[in-house]
């Protein structure tokens, strides 16, 4: 929207070749999305599995007033692939204000709240040949949520299902998760926890059984000191 500031956010890829003796070279580069609303794609982050990735996003495709968390496919080529699925909000048919379907799906709690702060992870492929994932966003400014996801390529795109949601870290003002895979079932979730900016408690990491979204363990890894004006804040693991 031309006639908005906040309208131009959209997103764009480029698929880059490596060499060992050449500098890198740009295959491709397109824009991905024309999506609607005051913040269209925000803070997005990709993991592949190979041949494809998985973008997780935060976006007012479907209210313009309001960001909610969704995942799209990119190719190959890094262009928007066909995705169907299901969500555990049961937000499957996603459309912008104009009625026109987008070919993402809605993987947050759809209660009006406004998610962002995406983070996504490429966990592995089990037997039957389905890809698993893990990502995370901040709800609300106040909680801190992973999720699990299992992508299967089809003949005609993909199919993606949001397999579980987990609270792992409240109350989170400015809690970006942040997750890394530590094993086949296994990961690691941390975000800032406090009510406040920069936050009082600190930095809470939880250990997450990746195949039920269960914690299995939890601590406040990098505690803040506000007596002595000393915070913890924005992890990366």
């Amino acid at each position: 929207n031309a006639s908005d500031n906040n309208g131009y956010w959209e997103g764009k890829t480029a698929v880059i070749q490596l060499s060992a003796e050449a500098a890198p070279t740009i295959l491709s580069s397109q824009q991905i999305t024309t999506f609607d609303g005051d913040r269209p794609f925000n803070h997005p982050r990709l993991a592949s599995a190979g041949d494809y990735a998985v973008v997780a996003f935060a976006s007012s495709i479907e209210d313009p007033n309001i960001t909610n968390e969704y995942v799209m496919i990119v190719d190959s080529t890094g262009k928007m692939a066909p995705l169907t699925g299901t969500t555990l909000n049961g937000d499957t048919t996603v459309t912008d204000d104009n009625g026109n379907p987008v070919q993402a799906l809605n993987v947050g709690l759809w209660d009006g709240d406004n998610h962002g702060a995406s983070e996504i992870s490429f966990i592995g492929t089990d037997s039957s040949g389905t890809d698993h994932f893990i990502g995370g966003f901040l709800h609300n400014n106040n909680d801190s949520y992973a999720f699990g996801l299992s992508v299967k390529k089809t003949a005609t795109g993909y199919t993606a299902n949001q397999d579980w949601l987990t609270l792992f870290a409240r109350p989170a003002n400015i809690g970006r998760p942040t997750i890394a895979v530590t094993g086949p079932t296994t990961a690691v979730a941390c975000a800032a926890k406090g009510n406040n900016r920069p936050p009082e408690y600190g930095i809470q990491c939880d250990v997450l059984d990746t195949t039920t979204g269960k914690i299995t363990y939890k601590s406040l890894v990098a505690p803040s000191d506000p007596h002595n004006h000393i915070y913890m804040n924005q992890p990366t693991i």
